[in-house]
């Protein structure tokens, strides 16, 4: 199954078989893209799907965070074969997604496009940081963002006979807050040329509702506490290392619950990981 961090062993943490996942909380940069790349090298014929609104903010994040693996790995013929099995696109507003959502299809026959004409083999959408969509959307509702996820879950339940997993990523989920309804303008209300403002509605956390819709959910947090120095590293920013915790568990079971922990380091201004722990409860 799918792992967040470059696999070294056979023993490296692995996500549990899922067929719709949400993923929350300050993940780490590169966790899409080891996610995809190591569902794709389990299986020779699978390909993987991501959707990201702005190609320019995925690429700014992944510059900065300067993943140490991925800078030394990336171009070898191995990575270069599974990247290869990986298609990224980049629908810029909650209408697009939709509509390319919408347009996904299988081959008949009849109609072929390369970019909606999905590929028996894809076996794995992941919706990317959906969620800045509406960080500066004034009208949109709860009901707009819950049709996005609504939307990818129709499409892997219709365009493929074999099974699709889903995956959200999703970093900023948790400060969301939206509206039920969406707020009223008074504008038709008072005559022609008279000021008005327009009427707040009470904002809601996304985190509940978005929820619903998944079977596993993975909420990653900072840890306060630093476990010490990984041995493997050289050089060590001081202000470079940070614990993190993800509370995996599966919602209509919470006793289901595992717990994986990690070190993120600095490393010659890359950033590496080191796996602390992984426990099942």
């Amino acid at each position: 199954m799918p792992s967040l961090f470059p696999s070294s062993s056979s023993t490296d943490p692995v996500l549990p078989p899922f067929r719709t996942l949400l993923l929350k909380g300050p993940y780490h940069t590169s966790a899409p893209f080891y996610f995809l790349l190591s569902h794709v090298a389990q299986n020779s014929s699978a390909k993987a799907l991501m959707l990201t609104p702005s190609r320019q903010a995925l690429m700014s994040a992944s510059k900065q965070f300067s993943d140490e693996w991925l800078s030394a790995h990336g171009g070898e013929g191995r990575t270069c074969h599974w990247s290869s099995r990986v298609d990224i696109l980049y629908p810029p507003t909650p209408a697009h997604l939709v509509l390319l959502l919408s347009m996904f299809h299988r081959h008949d026959g009849s109609y072929y496009h390369p970019t909606t004409t999905v590929d028996d083999a894809v076996s794995l959408i992941v919706l990317h940081e959906i969620s800045s969509y509406f960080s500066e959307h004034t009208e949109a509702t709860v009901s707009s963002y819950l049709s996005l996820i609504s939307h990818a879950l129709a499409v892997i339940s219709s365009i493929s006979v074999h099974p699709i997993a889903l995956a959200v990523f999703e970093s900023d989920l948790g400060r969301l807050r939206l509206p039920i309804l969406r707020p009223v303008s008074p504008e038709s209300l008072v005559p022609s040329g008279t000021p008005t403002e327009r009427t707040s509605a009470r904002r809601e956390s996304m985190t509940a509702f978005v929820e619903k819709y998944f079977e596993w959910i993975g909420d990653v947090e900072s840890e306060a506490s630093v476990p010490p120095t990984p041995p493997d590293v050289t050089t060590l920013e001081p202000d470079g290392t940070r614990t993190m915790r993800m509370n995996l568990c599966r919602r209509q079971d919470p006793n289901d619950l595992r717990v994986w922990r990690w070190v993120e380091y600095s490393n010659g201004g890359r950033k590496g990981f080191s796996v602390v722990n992984c426990t099942d409860t």
